[in-house]
């Protein structure tokens, strides 16, 4: 799709990478995804634009071959954690105070939607959102009280 396009990962700081697809001739012009897309989206007019723009198509943070967000790094360690250990995911079980703050955090910064997230950590959604009340309303003690 992008055949005539130069790939590469730019790194922009703090092990950040992100992907960008370039070609054509100046002046610059950059194409940016939405949400859930990728650089992808572009594909049909891509090509048309590098005959009068240098075309710099990315794939933002979190997306295709750019890095990671932290939430989804963070996820995807609490889910080898619990598959390694075998103490996560089950229905009706207790997390401690910790986890539930931990949890509560990921799925915040996540930009995933928070059935996504919950499902992927196999929490139902009635438990998550009284963890997310009570987390609001009286901070991270509310955990330590219950």
């Amino acid at each position: 799709m992008f055949e005539d396009f130069a790939t590469d990962l730019i790194d922009v700081g703090e092990g950040i990478r992100i992907s960008i697809h370039t070609a054509g001739a100046d002046p610059p012009l950059l194409l940016l995804h939405g949400f859930p897309q990728r650089h992808f989206c572009w594909h049909k007019i891509a090509s048309h634009l590098a005959k009068r723009f240098t075309v710099v198509v990315t794939d933002l943070r979190g997306y295709g071959a750019s890095s990671k967000v932290v939430a989804e790094q963070a996820l995807e360690l609490r889910l080898l954690k619990n598959s390694m250990t075998g103490d996560g995911g089950q229905e009706g079980m207790r997390y401690r105070a910790s986890e539930k703050l931990e949890i509560n955090r990921i799925v915040e910064q996540s930009h995933l939607p928070a059935r996504r997230m919950l499902e992927k950590f196999g929490i139902l959604p009635v438990s998550f959102y009284r963890w997310y009340d009570r987390s609001q309303n009286g901070g991270p003690e509310a955990f330590i009280r219950r």
